[in-house]
């Protein structure tokens, strides 16, 4: 995929690598940077998915087209015929991922690069964000991954390791550092986090094939609506929080965490990439709040929270989880307020809040959302752990997923209540030559967040 150039990164509606016609064909010219693979020695030929403006096109996405480029140009036989003039001027030097060459390519320096347009002129960027939007789910992918990888070296090295005693214990015997409380509290975050981007990551990819291959045109529908509610999350939640966890899992092995003598570090240089590949993570925000919650009237985010609300009234008679179900319910209200909120924030100069607070309106519907998949599986797990000996490894595993669930809403799920008082504060803070703040008139008061809940409830 070849969009970003030197002076164009997300705004890809800009581009200026030109498509002049030539016959069936098109004589490419431009240059693109940060290409994944764009040149190797793996394969005979690379063909690279290009986006341009065929010359005489319109400003702005209509104007976009998208082409097939050749490294070598393909004989009608289908044999491999003279070099496209597509060459690699250098690859950048990244602070991790180096087993990837990311590459900048030169098109047509010789004015002798030919391309094929694929399918319709001005369509160039719908085509292209099919491919984007496979890889930003790939992107949770590779979190969930990377999150077992440093969960089970952390946890390994946290089990060999004897340093310090234990708090307050007048016995001074060195202990495992895994029975140290803080460094069990790092441990539950990377497990429960693991968990919880599993769960999300594998229900999205789920629910694509129920889109994609379901006989039952409602079911396809609604798992159609809910994969895109769900991508611009799993993309940006999961990778946010795997560039955390390497430096939770650092701290867990202490200098050695520093060292590449374990792969923690790697993994967390790596992984930095992931919220800035195929959308920075704002932009996966906006297009959650701006689009996919609004889209054929906000179907698709009262689906998603109509099915929470059902799964809290259904479980509230379990004693063992009435609490942590009620919290869902109050982070559920606190999102749905806050989602009421944004279309009045369109209508006053308090827009601005919208991409001041989408980062983190994102992460407040990704733990609610993770909350109740875990806590499905606890529940699921508590009761299948009843027909197991509590020495059984299956009533280990089901115990294991309960406590998770419990780690999960009571640590991470609170998060959503701390922005909440965020939220109501309505901060439009700015600095400016004069030093002065803007007056806010009396119809743009912070909003009432239980008003805003009731309204929700209503």
């Amino acid at each position: 995929m070849c969009l970003t150039e030197p002076n164009v990164g997300s705004d890809a509606h800009m581009v200026s690598t030109k498509a002049v016609p030539d016959g069936k064909y098109y004589r490419i010219r431009g240059t693109k940077i940060f290409i994944t693979s764009g040149d190797h020695d793996l394969a005979e030929n690379i063909v690279h998915l290009v986006i341009g403006r065929i010359e005489g096109a319109p400003a702005g996405a209509k104007g976009v087209s998208l082409f097939a480029v050749p490294k070598i140009r393909v004989n009608e036989d289908g044999s491999l015929g003279q070099p496209n003039d597509v060459t690699c001027v250098g690859i950048e030097h990244k602070m991790g991922l180096n087993g990837s060459a990311t590459c900048v390519i030169n098109y047509g320096d010789r004015d002798n690069c030919l391309g094929y347009l694929i399918g319709e002129p001005g369509k160039g960027l719908s085509y292209m964000f099919q491919m984007v939007n496979v890889a930003r789910l790939a992107v949770g992918l590779e979190s969930v991954a990377m999150g077992a990888n440093i969960y089970a070296t952390a946890l390994a090295y946290a089990k060999e390791r004897i340093q310090g005693s234990s708090f307050g214990s007048k016995d001074k015997d060195r202990v495992r550092i895994v029975e140290h409380p803080d460094v069990r509290r790092m441990l539950m975050n990377l497990k429960s986090l693991t968990e919880g981007m599993r769960a999300l990551v594998y229900t999205t990819y789920f629910l694509e094939d129920l889109a994609t291959l379901s006989e039952n045109k409602q079911e396809k529908e609604r798992a159609r609506r809910r994969v895109e509610l769900f991508t611009p999350i799993v993309k940006a939640y999961c990778s946010d929080r795997i560039f955390e966890m390497g430096r939770e899992a650092i701290q867990v092995l202490g200098g050695y965490g520093f060292s590449k003598e374990y792969p923690i570090e790697q993994y967390t240089r790596d992984c930095k990439i992931l919220s800035i590949w195929d959308g920075t993570n704002y932009i996966q925000s906006i297009d959650l709040v701006g689009r996919k919650m609004l889209t054929n009237g906000g179907v698709a985010f009262q689906e998603w929270a109509d099915e929470i609300r059902e799964f809290i009234d259904k479980n509230g008679s379990d004693d063992l989880w009435a609490a942590d179900l009620e919290n869902l319910e109050e982070a559920l209200d606190v999102v749905a307020a806050v989602s009421l909120e944004y279309g009045s924030y369109l209508k006053s100069y308090k827009k601005d809040l919208i991409p001041l607070t989408s980062t983190r309106f994102l992460d407040c519907v990704a733990e609610v959302t993770v909350s109740h998949m875990l806590m499905a599986q606890a529940l699921l797990a508590q009761e299948k752990s009843k027909g197991y000996a509590p020495d059984h490894p299956d009533f280990l595993f089901c115990q294991g997923k309960i406590e998770t669930a419990r780690y999960y809403v009571r640590n991470f799920l609170p998060n959503v209540f701390g922005r909440a008082r965020m939220f109501q504060r309505e901060d439009l803070s700015r600095d400016n030559s004069a030093g002065k703040q803007r007056k806010v008139c009396s119809s743009c008061q912070p909003h009432d967040m239980v008003k805003e809940i009731n309204r929700y409830r209503g």
